[in-house]
């Protein structure tokens, strides 16, 4: 670190990393309760309806969203290390739309791929590139298989579709006839066979699943607790035995059915009236649903999770019902949502604030410039930490080894890439993350932003 007065390195340096995030197994519950960290992505007039979430091998959230103002798709990503959104459109011609649930998917290169009506999409190469379906769709939903080929299912008048890419041509089916209302899930399991849940005519949950080339269907739920006049949302999901579990609106709330054994369990998760015309469910590690809603009446976005056989429940976003809600799960179990904030308010995202991270120092010299001063780390439990720099070839790293007790070290980086932002690298237990420091004056804080 001698150097580090003669150059302006690449990061900035500094940490309070509170290692009851970072050491603990993916497998155990999150604690309670979540600390949530919301943003507003796109402010223009009703941005936000109808968004579909996808995270990257990475982790990195990919959101499409509908503007139903001006009948705008757009998409939006996040670039992790200058901690900006990327949004940008991907059709203009759509007018007015209901677009379908989980209609976007990433595939194993980091590129996005969606489906609305009858247009499957794909950037690749940093341009969008567009299929035609050989049939109208409406409520199109998008699974990506083990070779990144697109499985679309979507509604044709009271029809359910299903359309695979063979690499050359869309092999399309019809699976259920006359029988569906809106809100058509997809999923493909662990052999790439597609597996979906909907609402039928009469307001309840339907779930068909391809086992070679033919089609099972089964009823769901059909219960009086399970019908919804709304017709409501049918989210699906499958856990590491592919197994399916699915949320919907019932007739008193929030409702989940898993099958198991050839079995369907259903559940009311919360009761009310008026919850969850909007949900959607992912499956973490330990084979637990985690449940994102709306909740109208209120006028709040909700989140439930099962963690030992129990649902805890807790307000995600207090200022909007969070219609068009969708969620997604992280390699750590941390939750992402995408949701409508309003008319006013437009596309926003919530997700779990990783480590936090506090010290202090001077910058000078906007954009770029030195900093030095101390900073502190809590460390509970044992872990190695790495800060990792390179600059013009040569390496500048340093390891730290820490366990159960503080630290406080020196610290002399960086180079800021604006004003207000600064980033360095660091690597603990063999993961490697962005932390972000936030603040240009004697004191900052930050995160890990790509762990």
């Amino acid at each position: 670190m001698k150097k580090t007065s003669k150059i302006t390195a690449s990061f900035l340096l500094f940490a309070v990393l509170s290692i009851s995030l970072l050491v603990t197994s993916v497998q155990a519950p999150l604690p309670t309760p979540l600390s949530w960290h919301i943003e507003t992505l796109d402010s223009d007039e009703y941005a936000g309806w109808n968004t579909a979430i996808a995270l990257d091998s990475s982790g990195g959230p990919h959101i499409s969203y509908y503007n139903a103002m001006n009948g705008i798709l757009k998409y939006a990503r996040w670039t992790d290390i200058f901690n900006l959104w990327d949004l940008e459109t991907v059709d203009s011609t759509l007018g007015f739309a209901d677009l379908g649930v989980r209609y976007l998917a990433v595939d194993s290169l980091g590129d996005p791929h969606m489906a609305f009506y009858n247009v499957y999409a794909r950037k690749s190469g940093g341009a969008w590139s567009k299929q035609y379906l050989p049939d109208g769709g409406m409520y199109s939903s998008l699974a990506l298989d083990s070779s990144d080929n697109p499985h679309i299912s979507y509604g044709n008048g009271y029809d359910l579709k299903y359309a695979m890419w063979t690499g050359s041509a869309w092999n399309v089916e019809t699976v259920d006839t006359a029988q569906i209302n809106m809100y058509i899930c997809i999923a493909l399991d662990s052999s790439n066979n597609p597996h979906i849940s909907y609402r039928g005519l009469d307001g309840g949950v339907k779930y068909a699943v391809r086992i070679g080339n033919a089609w099972s269907i089964e009823s769901v739920d059909s219960t009086p607790e399970g019908i919804s006049i709304y017709g409501g949302s049918a989210s699906l999901a499958l856990d590491s035995g592919d197994n399916p579990h699915i949320s919907y609106q019932g007739s008193y709330g929030l409702r989940y059915a898993r099958r198991s054994g050839g079995e369907w369990s259903l559940a009311t998760v919360d009761s009310s009236s008026d919850l969850a015309i909007w949900s959607s469910i992912d499956v973490d590690s330990g084979n637990n649903p985690h449940i994102s809603y709306s909740d109208e009446s209120n006028a709040r976005l909700r989140y439930a999770r099962m963690s030992g056989g129990e649902w805890s429940i807790e307000t995600v976003d207090a200022g909007t019902a969070g219609q068009g809600n969708s969620l997604a799960l992280d390699s750590n179990d941390n939750p992402h949502i995408s949701y409508y904030g309003g008319r006013t308010v437009g596309l926003k995202y919530a997700t779990v604030w990783a480590p936090l991270a506090t010290g202090w120092g001077v910058m000078w010299g906007k954009p770029q410039g030195y900093a030095r001063g101390p900073a502190e780390l809590y460390m509970i439990g044992e872990a190695e930490m790495e800060l990792v720099i390179t600059y013009k070839g040569e390496d500048y790293s340093k390891t730290w080894k820490i366990r159960d007790h503080y630290t406080k070290y020196a610290w002399e980086i960086f180079e800021c890439y604006n004003p207000d932002y600064g980033f360095f690298k660091v690597k603990i237990n063999g993961k490697t993350g962005y932390v972000q420091a936030y603040g240009t004056s004697a004191r900052f804080t930050g995160r890990l932003v790509d762990w």
